[in-house]
């Protein structure tokens, strides 16, 4: 119930026309004495009750001619309808002139029914309020007079209020009448074989309704993972995981080829260098060498054969160590085994497979870990532990840890093995030529053995530069040899650079991705499956079925037997759970005690609120009863005139939470009249949790006050003059 608006003339201290429309949570009205306010809070009741304070004549403006009308209409929404409640106090002919009817009707759906007739628009009005009179006033209506009310009610009375809210005693009187109906119907016995096979039909068409579930569910299922789309995404992973193989291989390539070129470059720039210094070093001394062997040349042939002996031997020693550090060097391989080029792709092929059946393990123990099989992936269980494959996960990541190592031997031991192929290269290849210089000095000594030194002391300089010049012509020799070498390595080497960095630029960049990729594999295994549950449950569906006709068939003979007592017997079910659940220890009680224990509940809740000194309550025997800070327990009467406002708005404001759906407007005069100042902040803090609450739930709250701190709290203030 809400108020919407309420308009008329001439009412009580309301003198000439008024309007006034109310908020859906928290309206405050508010003015000083002797404007009207109680004047609206009567309106409020006599329109619901049709009960004024003395006589509704009594109510029309001091002043008023008793031949002009004095009336006014309150709107209220009640459910799916508006109805516009018109009374009149004073100069009923003046008001039937203005065709105002007592009753209008407005339902939701557009129709309109006006009520002209008090008597019949009294009756409808009372048959679509959804509580009493005696509700109304105290309850949703409070005067100033009556508002601490609650707090001296008696046993009896508390009694009679819960039991009109939850309608207990409408519940016994229709209790009485369905035990008196019940002794006048009979049922003839009932065959057994209708319930047999009532139990059968039931039995399989549970059987056939679950079928046809766990099909359903299967047809969803398989229908969701779109069979074609994870066929297509399969082909376009798998053909990325290619590239992105083959790309990883050209990586490896590339960084291979462009360390070698940094190696070969970084030789021949040295190379090049010393190069430079001993072609520097053989034209600057050309022209000593050529006058110092003429010089010699004028010695005696012995000191010339001597000379030339000695030369040659000095450059046989030469030879000797430079053959003796090119057969060190070819001696120093790698100390680790040469192994095959392609052992690198066949170790990343080995820890890929460890790292997907380390994947493969983990999903596993995801799957147990929820409750699911491992392997079929449904909710089962399965002999498979965790700790098991737990297990097996740390041995195959102890594993992953060796073949990783393992790895990087292999490529490190590759490398190293590339490296020394290449330079090896180059000094078998100067080996070979220092050994046959070798024999040839050798062969040049033996025919000067005879040679014996004449005059050495004089050709010493002259064989040292000589000897000199000849040692850089052979290390010219051999630089340029080994710098032609290089070059062509570093050819052969930036080609393949060039293809195999063109090869990558070829490739694909979008990357594999091994999560979806598993994921499409376990939606192709999981719609495999279905189809072979499917299939099962097709023909399982089909067996069921025709075994369901066949009992239907029986049952239909046994309900042709049974249908002129069938409606009979099912009037006597419904009576007789009827009278079981209207006893007075069955619902009834049931709804007024839950009804009493929430009541309390929002007692205390409010109370709490407004910061009140003492505990309130409803006992089993419906006294209400107080509990002072000190612990003392008694009867709420013997509270102050200020705490017995409080108990008794906390009550009302209680009851309209705990019967909000009956109820849902609350009408206040004066609430917080008898309080402090801070208690009367208190319980202006309360009425705005209370207009939230309103906002929320659909309540309303119409509060008539003096106090500035409530008044400041509504959502809609009316403020009211005293007329002049």
């Amino acid at each position: 119930m809400k108020l919407l608006s309420l308009k008329g003339q001439n009412i009580g201290l309301l003198k000439g026309e008024f309007e006034f429309e109310f908020d859906q949570s928290l309206t405050v009205i508010t003015g000083p004495i002797g404007c009207g306010k109680s004047t609206i809070l009567t309106m409020i009741r006599a329109s619901l009750t049709n009960s004024f304070p003395g006589t509704a004549s009594s109510w029309a403006s001091w002043g008023a001619s008793p031949q002009e009308a004095c009336y006014f209409v309150a709107s209220w929404r009640i459910g799916s309808r508006v109805l516009h409640i018109a009374k009149c106090v004073s100069g009923d002919r003046d008001f039937a002139a203005m065709n105002i009817p007592r009753l209008r009707i407005e339902n939701d759906d557009g129709t309109i029914e006006d009520v002209h007739s008090s008597r019949e628009a009294l009756e409808r009005t009372h048959s679509l309020i959804p509580v009493p009179a005696s509700i109304i006033d105290g309850h949703l209506i409070v005067d100033q007079d009556s508002i601490t009310a609650p707090v001296a009610s008696t046993p009896a009375k508390f009694k009679e209020t819960i039991h009109t809210l939850t309608r207990t005693s409408e519940l016994e009187l229709m209790r009485l009448k369905i035990k008196d109906l019940l002794c006048t119907v009979t049922i003839p016995d009932v065959e057994g074989p209708l319930a047999e096979a009532q139990a059968e039909v039931n039995r399989l068409t549970g059987e056939e309704n679950g079928i046809q579930k766990r099909l359903l569910e299967v047809n969803t299922h398989q229908s969701n993972i779109n069979i074609n789309e994870v066929n297509a995404d399969l082909e376009t992973q798998q053909l990325l995981r290619r590239n992105n193989e083959r790309m990883a291989d050209l990586e490896l390539y590339v960084r291979e080829a462009r360390s070698s070129l940094q190696f070969l470059d970084s030789g021949i720039v040295s190379q090049t260098v010393t190069l430079a210094e001993v072609e520097h070093r053989l034209l600057s001394r050309h022209a000593k060498v050529e006058e110092a062997k003429k010089t010699l040349y004028s010695l005696d042939a012995s000191r010339e054969r001597y000379a030339k002996k000695l030369k040659l031997q000095d450059h046989l020693w030469n030879v000797s160590a430079s053959i003796d550090d090119l057969t060190a060097r070819i001696a120093d391989a790698p100390a680790c085994e040469k192994v095959p080029a392609d052992y690198k792709v066949k170790a990343q092929d080995v820890r890929a497979s460890f790292n997907a059946e380390i994947a493969a393990l983990k999903q596993r123990i995801a799957l147990v870990e929820q409750g699911n099989c491992p392997t079929c992936g449904q909710s089962t269980k399965c002999p498979v532990s965790v700790e098991d494959l737990k297990d097996q996960l740390n041995g195959k990541q102890l594993e992953l840890e060796a073949v990783t190592r393992l790895q990087k031997e292999i490529s490190d031991c590759i490398d190293a093995w590339e490296r020394y192929d290449n330079e090896s290269k180059v000094w078998v290849a100067l080996l070979d030529s220092r050994k046959e210089e070798m024999m040839r000095i050798t062969s040049e000594l033996e025919s000067l053995a005879d040679a014996v030194e004449v005059g050495a002391s004089e050709a010493v300089e002259l064989k040292a530069l000589i000897d000199s010049h000849a040692a850089d012509e052979s290390q010219r020799t051999m630089l340029n040899a080994s710098l032609t070498h290089k070059d062509k390595q570093r050819a052969e080497l930036n080609g393949k650079l060039q293809e195999y960095l063109r090869q990558i630029e070829d490739l694909p960049k979008k990357k594999f991705d091994p999560e979806f990729y598993a994921r499409l594999m376990h939606n192709l295994e999981t719609y495999r499956k279905l189809d072979g549950v499917r299939q099962g449950l097709v023909g399982e569906l089909s067996a069921t079925q025709k075994t369901l006709d066949r009992a239907q068939d029986r049952l239909k003979v046994y309900l042709d037997r049974k249908a002129k007592i069938e409606p009979t017997l099912r009037f006597r079910e419904v009576l007789q759970l009827s009278e079981k659940a209207l006893v007075k220890d069955a619902l009834p009680k049931l709804l007024s005690a839950q009804y009493m224990g929430k009541l309390n509940e929002r007692i205390q809740f409010y109370l709490r609120m407004i910061n009140a000194e003492f505990t309130a309550h409803i006992n089993s025997d419906l006294e209400f009863m107080a509990k002072k800070s000190d612990g003392l327990v008694h009867k709420a009467n013997r509270l102050s005139g200020g705490q017995k406002q409080q108990a008794s708005v906390c009550y009302l404001l209680a009851v309209n939470d705990v019967f909000a759906s009956t109820l849902g407007v609350l009408a206040l005069d004066e609430p917080s009249g008898a309080m402090q100042e801070s208690n009367s902040q208190d319980l202006a803090e309360a009425f705005n949790y209370l207009a939230n609450l309103g906002q929320r739930t659909g309540r309303q709250f119409i509060v008539i006050t003096h106090s500035a701190a409530l008044a400041e709290y509504g959502c809609k203030q009316i403020r009211l003059e005293p007329s002049k």
